[in-house]
């Protein structure tokens, strides 16, 4: 089989002027004042051209064919089909003028060449465009329905589970909100410190994605000096107790925040009609009115009641909202809670009733458990050691353990003793420093492997993020289904958003207290007092 080199060799000048085209030709020649040499024009060729490209060109491949010897070419017909005909060079011609991959591997192996099998260009006419703040489907249908109906009503209470995204989706519609009606203030109302820097947080990020102008953000919470006159165009969060607080001592200054503020958030909205609470919100919307203008209202709560069993108190609530709510719906699911567990955005709780009964404890049937219960059972030591060494051995399973005490010393005592049994335990309530209390969350925020327990009383039930937390101890008797449900809710993130496959929620059940030993079948507890419980 011959080599490309010798046949290009054998090209006369006028072919090699062919192929390098004969205006190159022409400049060349003036240039070189002893003429062009064959040899100087077959360099030209090797530098301007590979073999591959020179045999890919349908031009100089018929030029290379009929340079062939006689012979040569009825080989290359040969090995090309297996045949012999009259006319090869004719032959050879017409079976290479369209492109076969099968006949040009064999050209290539003819002259001793490599092929490399040809990738067709794929132009595509569809392109993904990456979301910097999306939204996961049933987030995305829920805070559609909450845009239509605040769109046909002013009021409207939104109902998804802990951990679903309540926070992410409220911040969607805020956006929304800031775009369609500029200038304005949108008011986010939250009742901790913890809701108040999540909701900030969020606030920043959906806004940078989504905004299309600069605003303003103010952080009114714990010791904030914020002057709310001056805000024009913006959202202001607002811790409640600091917000009241103001109201008492310069009511100008919220008047003048409500009567800039055309939508009003209220997470945790279970405590929308607490009677401070309350106050806060009519005078946003009394205000409004007075000004002829309707704001809009919107509730997050995984929990949209006030009790487990009392309706009047619950309808109260479901009245604030116009007795409206957007219940998170997923086709095929009758629960959404089996949805988000089935999709990890929630972790499959494994609930581990703990329990405990006390000879000298009374039978309890109302709701309300006394002060001097809750002390007793506190102080209780047979009750204690029962959870202390529940926790030395769930601390063996899990990297990230948060339990509910009964009260501030009992959360101290618990973290003591654990400590003493060289358990990891911190303690956090009220009356921790600030100091102590951001060094214990950031440790257990961190990832550091060594488990450890983080004790609480009346800190941590709502706004404390800690997706890592795969464990959650409840040792605190209640008859309010809304606090067990924020206590179990600290413990049940899915993989999908950074938590855990599976959770264990450990209650320490008092046989003669009223209480619950999981969350199952609760979610749709309070349909009866709304007019409506879909986003359908």
């Amino acid at each position: 089989m011959p080599e490309l080199q010798s046949i290009i060799n054998r090209f006369d000048e006028e072919t090699c002027q062919e192929i390098i085209g004969k205006p190159a030709c022409s400049i060349l020649m003036k240039m070189e004042q002893e003429g062009v040499k064959m040899s100087r024009y077959k360099q030209i060729i090797y530098k301007l051209y590979s073999y591959e490209a020179m045999l890919m060109n349908q031009n100089f491949r018929e030029i290379i064919i009929d340079t062939l010897y006689p012979t040569e070419i009825s080989d290359l017909l040969f090995f090309l089909t297996k045949e012999k005909e009259e006319k090869p060079y004719a032959q050879v011609k017409t079976i290479l003028k369209k492109f076969r991959e099968d006949k040009f591997r064999k050209l290539y192996q003819f002259f001793g060449l490599t092929y490399e099998e040809r990738k067709e260009e794929v132009v595509s006419f569809e392109t993904v465009l990456n979301c910097q703040y999306p939204l996961y489907a049933h987030q995305r249908k829920a805070i559609a329905e909450v845009i239509d109906q605040l769109n046909r009503y002013n009021r409207i209470l939104l109902h998804m589970p802990t951990g679903s995204g309540k926070t992410r989706s409220a911040c969607h519609s805020i956006c929304y909100h800031l775009i369609l009606n500029e200038p304005t203030v949108v008011v986010w109302l939250a009742n901790t410190e913890e809701l108040c820097n999540q909701t900030a947080n969020e606030m920043e990020r959906a806004w940078d994605a989504l905004g299309n102008r600069e605003i303003t953000l103010v952080k009114y919470w714990e010791k904030s000096k914020a002057d709310l006159k001056s805000v024009r165009d913006g959202v202001v969060i607002c811790g409640l107790a600091k917000l009241n607080q103001l109201l008492g001592k310069d009511s100008l200054q919220v008047t003048s925040l409500a009567r800039k503020c055309s939508y009003i958030i209220m997470d945790e909205a279970h405590m929308a009609v607490a009677p401070t609470y309350k106050n806060l919100i009519d005078l946003f919307i009394n205000t409004n009115q007075g000004i002829g203008r309707e704001i809009k209202f919107l509730g997050l709560s995984a929990t949209p009641g006030r009790t487990y069993n009392a309706p009047d108190e619950d309808l109260k609530l479901a009245r604030m909202f116009g007795k409206r709510k957007v219940v998170l719906q997923v086709d095929g699911y009758s629960n959404p809670l089996d949805y988000l567990v089935a999709e990890g955005y929630l972790a499959k709780i494994n609930n581990v009733p703990l329990r405990y009964e006390d000879a000298r404890t009374e039978l309890i049937t109302g709701l309300n458990i006394p002060t001097e219960v809750f002390r007793k059972l506190s102080e209780d030591e047979v009750r204690n050691i029962l959870i202390i060494k529940k926790v030395s051995e769930l601390v063996k399973r899990h990297k990230r353990i948060i339990l509910f005490a009964i009260t501030v010393e009992h959360s101290d005592l618990l973290a003591a003793a654990l400590q003493a049994l060289n358990v990891n335990a911190k303690s956090i309530t009220t009356k921790t420093d600030t100091v102590s209390r951001k060094a214990y969350i950031n440790e257990y925020l961190s990832d550091s492997e060594e488990s450890m327990v983080l004790c609480n009383y009346g800190i941590l039930t709502t706004g404390f993020d800690a997706p890592k937390t795969s464990c959650a101890v409840i040792t605190r008797p209640t008859s309010s289904l809304v606090l067990y449900s924020q206590m179990v809710g600290r413990a049940i993130r899915g993989e999908k958003v950074g938590g855990n496959k599976e959770a264990e929620i450990v209650t320490v059940v008092d046989t003669s207290l009223p209480g619950f030993e999981s969350l199952a079948s609760t979610f749709f507890n309070w349909d009866d007092v709304y007019e409506s419980n879909s986003n359908s």
